[in-house]
């Protein structure tokens, strides 16, 4: 109920509840949807725009961004400069054009160094500060222009420039240099960089990303033509890791699972799928990583991931708290050699090819030879052999684009 609300109206809402929405929508939609490629690329804005925000601002946040996920770079990037969580998180509400205070550069910052080219001197910096003078919030927490506050002196950022417009005028300076900033020469490879290593792959080589930031240029901020780009490489820029939410997400596709996406979110109960977001998703590397004090980016294959991924995927297979699963379907239906069964089994599971050192610890855990007769009358642990394969490195592997 929260997704389509006004946000100006969630003042009650706490910001538990709006998180856990946002969450279990951005999974559903994962798990469900026929537009596999719009909830990559919101998935890519999602952590590329990331900041910890309150209730009302998550659901704005989040409609922003789904809103323009596809569209134009240059409407996305204005539209989250406006979103409050964005305005609060770079102290927008503190630049002015009072020269008793010196001039903030906190929110330029965010928007042309983080999101933006990032390319900018220090002095272009202070003049987006001071182009965005007057930007903040309200009483309410929404969007406000103040024009008492704007501070209107001339500024040059690369190409463009203004000769310090007052009044409205203030307002439509700093929507164009937010839109220049996303046209600038060094937004798009960035740009390009996100969409090409989420869609084709963190292998993707440089010509392919190259390719994509030309056509993001040729088509004025285009971000589905960036996309585009993306997907005809996306069987040649190589393998991506699935990692977190979207680890989980393929699992669940793989196994067949029947979802109930109207159970309530219940982040304790063992084996339903808020919980498992918590125990291998995003949220659980982000609080490995708070715990390490640093940003490392291999915690997925890391052995305590591992065993994560493994105990998940184990509980999944049994089938619990909203999810149901038919193991039979992977059963073998006449005797067939182990390693074929073995193969078989990992190739239902969304295409997965095992190496041969992942085959021979099947083996191994079911005490039988590659050539061994295993049939429908044997009393496999199917459970625990899905997910050990679910759990493997190759199922990891994500080679085919969104879709996959």
């Amino acid at each position: 109920d929260l997704l389509d609300a006004d946000p100006a109206a969630l003042d009650g809402a706490t910001t538990a509840r709006a998180h856990a929405q946002v969450h279990w929508a951005g999974f559903t939609r994962a798990f469900v949807s026929e537009k596999q490629v719009l909830e990559a690329a919101s998935a890519t804005w999602r952590e590329h725009f990331a900041l910890t925000l309150t209730s009302a601002e998550s659901i704005a946040f989040e409609q922003t961004i789904r809103r323009f996920a596809l569209g134009d770079y240059r409407d996305l990037l204005v539209a989250v400069a406006r979103t409050p969580g964005v305005l609060r998180a770079g102290g927008a509400a503190s630049v002015d054009g009072n020269a008793s205070r010196p001039l903030s550069t906190a929110y330029a910052r965010l928007i042309a160094e983080d999101f933006g080219p990032g390319t900018l001197s220090v002095e272009e910096i202070r003049a987006v500060a001071t182009v965005l003078s007057g930007w903040g919030l309200d009483g309410q927490g929404r969007f406000r222009f103040d024009p008492s506050r704007h501070a209107a002196t001339p500024a040059r950022v690369g190409g463009w420039m203004t000769p310090g417009r007052s009044g409205e005028a203030g307002l439509d300076d700093g929507v164009s240099l937010i839109r220049h900033l996303a046209s600038m020469s060094g937004t798009a490879p960035r740009v390009a960089t996100l969409l090409c290593r989420r869609l084709a792959g963190d292998g993707a080589d440089q010509s392919v990303i190259d390719r994509a930031a030309a056509a993001y240029a040729a088509e004025r901020t285009s971000i589905a033509a960036v996309v585009r780009v993306a997907l005809s490489a996306a069987g040649d820029g190589g393998p991506t890791e699935r990692a977190g939410d979207e680890w989980l997400v393929a699992a669940l596709r793989a196994l067949g699972a029947s979802v109930d996406i109207g159970t309530p979110w219940d982040r304790a109960q063992a084996g339903s799928v808020p919980y498992e977001l918590r125990r291998v998703g995003a949220e659980a590397a982000a609080a490995r990583r708070r715990r390490q004090r640093g940003h490392r980016h291999d915690w997925w294959t890391s052995p305590s991931a591992v065993s994560a991924r493994w105990a998940s995927a184990r509980r999944l297979t049994e089938g619990a708290a909203g999810v149901q699963v038919d193991l039979d379907r992977f059963a073998p239906g006449v005797e067939t050699a182990a390693h074929l069964f073995i193969d078989s089994l990992a190739a239902r599971l969304d295409g997965t090819t095992l190496t041969a050192d992942e085959r021979d610890a099947l083996l191994a855990y079911l005490g039988v030879g590659a050539d061994d007769l295993v049939g429908p009358d044997d009393d496999l642990p199917l459970a625990d052999v899905v997910a050990l394969v679910l759990s493997f490195p190759s199922f990891m592997r994500r080679d085919r684009g969104a879709g996959r």
